[in-house]
């Protein structure tokens, strides 16, 4: 099993990107125990000009801050106070 680079994240077509994570493994630690599955479901947002992002217009708050660092990190959410978002 192989880690995507760094690069895989960063290029400019996001719907691309999201495209080529279907299927994919993600995994995680949480204390001793590893955690993971498949993903089999992605969206894509062009941020700032993307109505439907939450960085939406510059919208910058502690939440979405991480948004705007390089690609490669997640963006975890709660939706409708009831689903987890990765």
């Amino acid at each position: 099993m192989n880690k995507l680079s760094n690069h895989f994240y960063q290029r400019e077509n996001v719907v691309q990107i999201a495209r080529e994570l279907i299927g994919k493994k993600v995994f995680s630690m949480a204390g001793d125990m590893l955690t993971g599955g498949i993903i089999v479901e992605t969206e894509a947002y062009r941020g700032p000009e993307d109505r439907g992002s939450h960085a939406w217009n510059n919208r910058r708050t502690n939440r979405t801050e991480i948004m705007y660092a390089a690609g490669g990190v997640a963006y975890m959410y709660i939706c409708y106070g009831i689903h987890d978002m990765l």
